[in-house]
């Protein structure tokens, strides 16, 4: 999955990157000898979260990087102004990366203004959010093939859909063009009941009504399985790829 993250980015020589809230940083691990030469990645997050893992990891493995390529982590609280006048005075980035992060922020919108300030002329802002999926369609085509009531899942679709246009109105105030970036995310399922699970953590606010009616949900899942052994759900998440 990281592999095609890294790919989607098209990380050229020479680049500066500024990785907002790098954690465990499988996408810097899991890519580490593809890095072009002449790169710099600073990485920043918080003390007590995976990057305690990465600042381990990097001594351990900076002789593999390609040449002239170096990757930093410093541990700063990326919502204090500090940081950020810190960052302003720095030789500007031409990517910026915020992966997995929004949720965990005390103020999305105050961090998504701030990379266009450190962006050099036609640099990228990459990152996710809340986002309507193709798991969510397959949900409500499913409920509707048992014979049940999809609107909680028709809900739910609608919930994040907002949310993923409420958010592109946010970026759209802060970069002169926007492109989406879909990346396939399948699933695997090896049995009905691993589905019917897979249900419930999806949308706990219905679980009664899920349990309830497992066996409808069952005997349609079977029929999925007819002439398989697993069932693939080609699911999606959504990347924006912002430009100065």
């Amino acid at each position: 999955w990281y592999v095609k993250i890294y790919n989607s980015l098209c990380i050229k020589e020479g680049e500066r990157i500024l990785d907002l809230g790098c954690g465990f940083a499988k996408l810097w691990r899991n890519n580490w000898t593809d890095i072009p030469s002449n790169v710099t990645i600073d990485a920043y997050d918080l003390h007590g979260s995976w990057a305690d893992d990465f600042a381990k990891f990097l001594p351990e493995h900076k002789e593999c990087l390609s040449e002239g390529t170096e990757v930093s982590l410093r541990f700063e609280d990326i919502e204090k102004q500090e940081t950020w006048n810190d960052l302003s005075r720095k030789k500007p980035y031409s990517m910026v990366i915020a992966h997995y992060l929004m949720d965990v922020l005390s103020d999305p919108q105050a961090l998504v203004a701030r990379p266009a300030d450190i962006l050099a002329p036609g640099g990228l802002f990459s990152v996710n959010n809340i986002c309507s999926t193709n798991e969510h369609l397959f949900w409500i085509d499913t409920l509707k093939a048992s014979g049940l009531n999809p609107s909680f899942a028709i809900d739910k679709y609608q919930e994040a859909k907002n949310a993923e246009e409420e958010f592109q109105t946010i970026l759209s105030k802060y970069f002169r063009s926007i492109t989406n970036v879909r990346l396939d995310s399948p699933l695997r399922f090896d049995t009905p009941e691993d589905l019917l699970e897979r249900a419930r953590k999806r949308f706990p606010q219905a679980d009664d009504y899920l349990q309830n009616n497992k066996n409808k949900l069952i005997t349609y899942f079977r029929t999925l399985y007819k002439d398989t052994n697993s069932i693939i759900l080609n699911n999606d998440s959504l990347f924006w790829h912002c430009y100065k």
